[in-house]
């Protein structure tokens, strides 16, 4: 079962507002959204002076979703600012 057995839980609430959105009632299309959904991952990582943010691309259905939505997802790679001064050469 997808989700929780109470309706004021929040994973009952975001599972079935997807479903609710998606048309769809069957359990096993709200686990699928779901499921891509927590395939999405990002890391920071820093190298060479450089601090970059590293987004997994999307699976399944979740690029679609986004779009039907109208959230346009961050590129899967992205420089970021550095957070400290680098200090005088």
């Amino acid at each position: 079962m997808c989700c929780a057995p109470t309706p004021s839980s929040p994973r009952f609430r975001s599972c079935c507002a997807i479903a609710t959105y998606c048309g769809s009632s069957s359990c096993s299309a709200r686990d699928d959204i779901l499921r891509d959904l927590d395939r999405l991952q990002e890391i920071e990582l820093e190298q060479d002076g450089k601090r970059f943010l590293l987004r997994t691309p999307t699976t399944g259905v979740a690029g679609k979703l986004f779009q039907a939505v109208g959230v346009a997802l961050p590129p899967n790679l992205q420089e970021l600012p550095l957070t400290t001064p680098q200090p005088a050469a």
